[in-house]
C-alpha cells in the first residue's frame, strides 16, 4: 500500500462510517486487507452497509487509478461478545504488521487510525 492510497481510503472508510453511523475503534490496512472494529452510534447504524460503501468506493478509487492494489475480495467478521475485551482486541489488530513481520513495533506502521483513540502514542498499549 502506498501513502497516497492510505490517504484516500482512510477518506473513504471516514465517510462511509460517518453515513451510516458507525465509528471504528481501530483499523489497519495491510499489504491486500484491512483490519478492523467497528461500533454502531445509534439503533440504526448499519456496519454492513458501511463496509460495502466503502469496498465499492475503493473499487472505483483503484479502478480509476490504474492501480495495481487490489483489496482482499470478501471479508470475515466476527461480533465481540460482551466478556471480550475489546482493548484486547485492539492490541491485537495493532500487532497485525509485527506478526506479518511489516515493523518490529505497531507503532512504525504507517497505514493504521482510529476514530475513538490517539494512536500517536507510542505507549498506548
Amino acid at each position: 500500500m502506498s501513502a497516497d492510497n492510505f490517504f484516500h481510503f482512510e477518506k473513504i472508510l471516514h465517510e462511509s462510517l460517518t453515513r451510516h453511523k458507525t465509528l471504528s475503534h481501530v483499523y489497519v490496512f495491510m499489504p491486500d486487507h484491512i483490519h478492523l472494529i467497528l461500533e454502531g452510534q445509534t439503533y440504526d447504524a448499519n456496519a454492513l452497509s458501511a463496509l460495502t460503501l466503502f469496498k465499492q468506493k475503493t473499487g472505483y478509487f483503484l479502478s480509476q487509478n490504474n492501480s495495481t492494489f487490489k483489496l482482499q475480495k470478501d471479508f470475515y467478521d466476527h461480533i465481540l461478545r460482551k466478556d471480550e475485551d475489546v482493548f484486547k482486541q485492539v492490541a491485537y489488530i495493532l500487532n497485525n504488521p509485527v506478526r506479518a513481520g511489516l515493523v518490529e513495533n505497531w507503532y512504525d506502521y504507517p497505514y493504521k487510525g482510529s476514530m475513538l483513540y490517539d494512536l500517536s502514542d507510542a505507549n498506548f498499549l
